[in-house]
C-alpha cells in the first residue's frame, strides 16, 4: 500500500491523541481496581 505522508503537525496531533488515550485508559483501569479493592474490603468485613 502507499505510505501516506503526514505533516509534522498531523504527526504531533496523532501522537498527543494516542498519549491522552493511554492516560485515560490507565486512569480508568486504576479506578476500576480501586473499586474492586473497595468491594473486596467490604466483603471481608
Amino acid at each position: 500500500g502507499k505510505v501516506e505522508q503526514l505533516s509534522p503537525e498531523e504527526e504531533e496531533k496523532r501522537r498527543i491523541r494516542r498519549e491522552r488515550n493511554k492516560m485515560a485508559a490507565a486512569k480508568c483501569r486504576n479506578r476500576r481496581r480501586e473499586l474492586t479493592d473497595t468491594l473486596q474490603a467490604e466483603t471481608d468485613q
